[in-house]
C-alpha cells in the first residue's frame, strides 16, 4: 500500500487551527550570565637572604656527602664480611678434605683438595679486591663531582641573588667603595667617579669616607656621563681602581671557576 495521503481524502477544519510561533519558548528562557572568577592575588616575592640559601645549600650537600660515606662504608663492610664467610667456607671445605684423605689415605686427593681450595680463596681475594677499589673509584668521583657541583651552585645563586640584592638595596655600591678604599694603599687624593644616578647617595656619604683614609687627605665625588648606575671608578695619587657591582661579581665568578678547576 502507498504512504502517499491524496488530497482528495483530506478535509480541512478552520475553526480548529492553531498558529504556532517558534519564538514564544525562546522568551521564558533565562540567560545566566557566567559568574565571574575571583581573581587571586599574586602571592609576594619573598627575596632569602644570600646567606642563609647558601647555608641551606651547604647543608644539604654535605648531608649528601655524608650520606654517600655511609653508603661506601657499608657497602665496603659488606664486601668484607661477604669476604671473611667465602674464606671462612673454604677453609672448612679444606678441612672436610684434609680429614677425607687422611682418613682414605688419599694423600693425593689431599694435596689436589687443598691446591683447590687455594685457587678458589686467591680468586675470591682478587674479586673482592676488584670490588673495592671500584668502589672506591666511583667514591673519588663522585666527591670531585661534589665539590664542582657546590662550585656551580654557588656561582649560580650568587648570579641570581646578587641580582636581587643590587636591585633591591642602593647602598651596596657605598659598601663596596667603602672596602675598596680601606684595602687601597695610603694616597692623599681620592677621586670618585660615579654615574648621575648614583651620585647622589655617594656625595651624601662622603662623610663616612674619610674613616678609611689618612688624615689630611682630600675626597672629591665626580659624576661622570659616561658611568652608568652601579659603576665606579676611584682615582688614587697610584693607580686607577674599577669598583663597579658587576665587576666585584664577575671576579668573584672567575675565582669560583678557577677553584672548581682545581
Amino acid at each position: 500500500m502507498s504512504n502517499v495521503i491524496k488530497s482528495g481524502f483530506v478535509r480541512f477544519d478552520d475553526k480548529d487551527k492553531k498558529v504556532i510561533n517558534p519564538f514564544e519558548d525562546l522568551k521564558r528562557v533565562e540567560i545566566v550570565q557566567p559568574e565571574q572568577e575571583e581573581i587571586e592575588e599574586p602571592a609576594p616575592v619573598v627575596t632569602r637572604d644570600l646567606a642563609t640559601v647558601l647555608k641551606e645549600k651547604e647543608n644539604m650537600l654535605r648531608d649528601q656527602e655524608a650520606n654517600l660515606k655511609v653508603k661506601y662504608q657499608n657497602i665496603i663492610d659488606a664486601a668484607e664480611n661477604k669476604a671473611d664467610d667465602i674464606l671462612s667456607e673454604a677453609r672448612k671445605i679444606a678441612n672436610e678434605v684434609k680429614t677425607e684423605a687422611i682418613s682414605y689415605g688419599q694423600k693425593e686427593g689431599y694435596r689436589v683438595g687443598m691446591e683447590n681450595a687455594a685457587q678458589e680463596i686467591a680468586a675470591i681475594k682478587e674479586e673482592v679486591q676488584k670490588e673495592r677499589d671500584s668502589l672506591e673509584q666511583e667514591y673519588n668521583d663522585k666527591i670531585e663531582n661534589f665539590e664542582k657541583d657546590f662550585i656551580g651552585i654557588f656561582i649560580t645563586l650568587c648570579e641570581k641573588l646578587f641580582g636581587i640584592i643590587i636591585d633591591d638595596k642602593q647602598e651596596v655600591l657605598l659598601h663596596i667603595i667603602n672596602r675598596t678604599i680601606s684595602d687601597l694603599e695610603r694616597s692623599n687624593n681620592y677621586i670618585i667617579r660615579v654615574s648621575r644616578e648614583d651620585y647622589e647617595l655617594v656625595n651624601n656619604k662622603k662623610g663616612l669616607l674619610y674613616d678609611y683614609v689618612a688624615d689630611g687627605a682630600s675626597i672629591e665625588i665626580i659624576e661622570s656621563d659616561n658611568l652608568t648606575h652601579n659603576k665606579c671608578l676611584i682615582e688614587t695619587d697610584n693607580s686607577v681602581i674599577d669598583c663597579s657591582v658587576d665587576t666585584q661579581v664577575k671576579n668573584l665568578m672567575a675565582d669560583l671557576e678557577m677553584l672548581s678547576k682545581l
